[in-house]
């Protein structure tokens, strides 16, 4: 895909990622990589991206201008889910590299973060 889209197409990349102290990599797309977890039955596309990322100590460096995500899936026999429910929106605000975010004590800028 990314010879398709940087070569042929020559459409500019749509998406940075840094996983923990390494180097930005540039991608045009994501594929959510997971291991089976058995409480999650039915999960939404949120849900997936959210534990994909943090499983992998993934940021996005800045907002996509576009963000393509290949979901879990493992051949024609096997899928590791039945179902997944579609959002119709993303949040990223937490999978954002220097984003502030909010305490979930007492609500305030938080100045550390645990996964």
């Amino acid at each position: 895909l990314r010879c398709l889209w940087h070569q042929v197409n020559k459409l500019p990349v749509t998406a940075s990622c840094r996983s923990g102290g390494q180097e930005e990599q540039e991608c045009y797309c994501f594929q959510i990589f997971m291991d089976k977890q058995e409480d999650l039955v039915i999960p939404d596309v949120q849900q997936l991206v959210e534990h994909s990322f943090l499983s992998s100590n993934l940021k996005l460096v800045e907002i996509p201008s576009c963000f393509i995500i290949q979901m879990p899936r493992f051949g024609k026999e096997y899928k590791m889910f039945s179902k997944i429910i579609p959002s119709l929106e993303l949040d990223i605000t937490d999978l954002l590299l220097d984003s502030p975010r909010e305490c979930c004590l007492c609500g305030d800028v938080a100045t550390l973060e645990c996964s």
